[in-house]
C-alpha cells in the first residue's frame, strides 16, 4: 500500500476473482479491502501449486518448462530418431506392435480356454464361466 490507501482502488485488477469470492470482495460500496487482499493470496496460492504461475530461483514453485528438455534439444534428440522413450515415437509401428502382442496374448487365453487351463475360469457349453471373487 505504498499510498497509504485504506480503500482498494477503483481500478484494481478484479479478474482473477472467482465466483465464490465475488460476494465478499465486491460490494456496494466497492472493494472489499480485507477480503480482497485474502482472496489475492489465496489464488495466488493455488496458482503456484498447480503451476499456473512460478517463481523465478524457486526450487519448489518453478517454471514447469524448467523440467522440459529445452526445445533445441528436443529437436535435434528427434531429428536423430535418439528420443529417450520407453516406447516406440513412431505411432504407426507402436500400434504395429501392440496390435501383435494383442494377437499373441488373445491366441494365448483362447488356447488355454480351450484346454480349460485358465485360472478361475471355464469354458462352458454357455461360455466363459469365470469364478466369483
Amino acid at each position: 500500500n505504498a499510498d497509504n490507501l485504506r480503500k482498494v482502488p477503483a481500478d484494481a485488477p478484479t479478474a482473477f476473482i472467482k465466483p465464490r469470492w465475488k460476494p465478499l470482495v465486491i460490494t456496494p460500496e466497492g472493494l472489499d479491502r480485507k477480503f480482497y487482499e485474502i482472496c489475492a493470496l489465496s489464488e495466488l496460492k493455488n496458482a503456484l501449486r498447480s503451476g499456473d504461475i512460478w517463481v523465478k530461483g524457486s526450487r519448489q514453485f518453478r517454471d514447469f518448462d524448467d523440467y522440459l528438455l529445452p526445445a533445441e534439444k528436443f529437436a535435434a534428440l528427434k531429428r536423430e530418431q535418439a528420443l529417450p522413450l520407453a516406447i516406440n515415437p513412431n505411432s504407426d509401428q507402436y500400434l504395429e506392435e501392440r496390435l501383435q502382442l494383442l494377437d499373441e496374448q488373445l491366441a494365448t487365453v483362447t488356447r488355454l480356454a480351450k484346454d480349460n487351463e485358465l485360472p478361475d475360469a471355464i469354458l462352458t457349453e454357455s461360455g466363459l464361466k469365470i469364478t466369483p471373487l
